[in-house]
């Protein structure tokens, strides 16, 4: 029994071996992961959640689909489902959009109200019955894509800051996505900041592009989570070590005198920024708690002094607003689309600059009165963005265009 548990024990740690060396294989290999994501990843249909998973039986059958089908106004609406996978930004928006389109459509209505062609065609799943197709991210975009088609672009990051990303992913931007984005019979972004670089960067007419916000949704709190945090006062850091997301401008405010006893939380997939720490000489005051679940990633921020979001560039910036709705103030870079959405309801500074950084830090973590300021401003602003009114602006856009 002894020798089993061992081998058992053996087996485990060889596994993590072997992922943590494909790991840093892949991450050394930029164009062996766009392959991989272009040919395999972005072609597999999405899994809908138990909630949503009836609605399958719509259909005759329920397996592998790439598109789910909405009937609306005799018309046929083709969600793409692939978008459904990603564990990130893209992946959360699209749940949201699908899961309250869902809630919005009244089935039976709808579909009594097709004609019996498209009856059939909807029942066999016969895509020759769609009138519009809709994919909430461009990733997912096969070429050629189908002429009546309604692509959602969150942002053109790569190409705004290109000098950061590496160059099979900017061309793919410059040459595929940009053929998509023009070829698609509509676009939908998420700001207006986006709207403009889509309109310059991609030459995509204005008159083509429809901005509808995201909404927003109160993270769950587990309060009973099991993270270890710090007692005294926190900058928390949310997300991916990616170069546009400049943790490092936080790092450097961190080794600041009027700083010197703040410590920082950083969640996601950013170890990588240890030795930043390291070599700043502030690594004993930083916790890094990896990837968590979305409750405790609510718990964390809850106690956290203040959020930062330093980002170089962002199609809409998120954090700073549910962290608003758990009463925890942000510090922002001085960018869009963060100055456009934010205004008011978070202290801003220049992404470069770690001084400023460090003093709007020093301001949100002492100053009570400005403290309690922004977070009301920032709560009144979250409420404005609501998922159910953008999912009904998406189907009225889905259903006329």
């Amino acid at each position: 029994m002894k020798f089993k548990y061992r081998l058992k024990i053996s087996s485990l740690i060889t596994n993590f071996r072997i992922i943590k060396i494909v790991k840093f294989f892949l991450r050394k290999n930029v164009k062996l992961i766009f392959f991989l994501k272009k040919n395999f990843y972005f072609t597999l249909p999405g899994m809908l959640s138990e909630n949503l998973f009836y609605l399958y039986l719509k259909f005759d059958n329920d397996v592998g689909k790439q598109f789910f089908l909405f009937p609306i106004n005799g018309k046929i609406i083709a969600f793409a489902t692939g978008p459904l996978n990603d564990k990130r930004g893209i992946g959360r928006v699209t749940r949201n959009l699908f899961g309250h389109i869902g809630e919005l459509i009244n089935f039976k209505k709808e579909f009594g109200s097709l004609s019996l062609s498209k009856k059939k065609k909807f029942k066999s799943y016969d895509l020759t019955c769609v009138d519009v197709y809709f994919f909430s991210s461009i990733h997912w975009c096969k070429s050629p894509i189908p002429n009546n088609s309604v692509v959602m672009i969150m942002d053109v990051i790569p190409l705004v800051l290109k000098n950061f990303f590496p160059t099979v992913v900017v061309t793919n931007w410059e040459k595929n996505l940009k053929a998509i984005a023009n070829k698609c019979k509509h676009v939908v972004t998420i700001s207006n900041s986006s709207a403009l670089d889509i309109i310059n960067l991609l030459d995509v007419e204005d008159k083509k592009i429809s901005v509808i916000n995201p909404g927003l949704e109160k993270i769950e709190v587990n309060e009973h989570a099991a993270v270890e945090i710090p007692h005294e006062p926190f900058v928390l850091f949310l997300g991916s070590n990616d170069f546009h997301k400049n943790a490092e401008v936080v790092i450097r405010a961190l080794t600041t005198s009027s700083l010197k006893n703040t410590k920082a939380v950083f969640i996601g997939d950013n170890k990588e920024l240890k030795s930043a720490c390291a070599n700043f000489r502030i690594i004993d005051r930083v916790v890094f708690l990896g990837k968590l679940r979305d409750s405790e990633i609510g718990f964390v921020i809850s106690k956290a002094s203040v959020l930062v979001f330093p980002s170089l560039y962002e199609g809409f910036g998120l954090p700073p607003l549910e962290a608003a709705m758990l009463e925890t103030p942000s510090v922002c870079s001085r960018k869009p689309a963060m100055t456009e959405i934010l205004a008011n309801s978070a202290l801003f500074a220049d992404p470069y600059d770690f001084v400023e950084w460090s003093e709007q830090i020093h301001k949100l973590i002492n100053d009570t009165a400005l403290r309690e300021k922004i977070i009301k401003k920032a709560k009144a602003r979250a409420d404005e963005f609501s998922w159910k009114e953008s999912s009904k602006k998406l189907l009225d856009l889905l259903s006329s265009v």
